[in-house]
């Protein structure tokens, strides 16, 4: 197996495997009101996209590196409060994932959770 490195930018991060790349999510900064949904607590947060492994790297611990890094990178620029993400609820594996590094689930419709990282720990206690 061969060398695994992360890019993490303002906009995306990438696991590369001897500079292949295997996985990448994007961000964008939600801003109040264009949310694909509504939520009275929250104000700005950074929806992470798209998060796509394949099978060839799941189970490896690459996933909950990657969102570790995501985290502390918004943690230290300090620009939004939440990260949020919607994962479709027929996806356990992510579901763990995701609650694994601390999501919660703050709201579903029929097909979908979506789920919230409060980046303090003063809102940690809303959630």
């Amino acid at each position: 197996m061969g060398e695994i490195t992360f890019e993490l930018t303002n906009n995306s991060a990438k696991i590369f495997q001897d500079n292949s790349l295997l996985s990448y999510t994007s961000f964008k900064k939600e801003e109040e009101g264009s949310r694909f949904f509504k939520h009275d607590n929250l104000s700005e947060t950074t929806g992470l996209a798209l998060m796509a492994f394949g099978s060839n790297i799941q189970g490896k611990g690459y996933g909950t590196e990657l969102l570790n890094r995501i985290i502390q990178h918004f943690q230290n620029i300090n620009e939004v409060e939440y990260l949020t993400l919607g994962v479709f609820k027929d996806n356990p594996g992510a579901i763990h994932l995701y609650e694994k590094v601390g999501f919660k689930k703050f709201f579903e419709n029929e097909n979908s959770f979506y789920m919230i990282y409060p980046l303090s720990a003063e809102l940690k206690k809303k959630f």
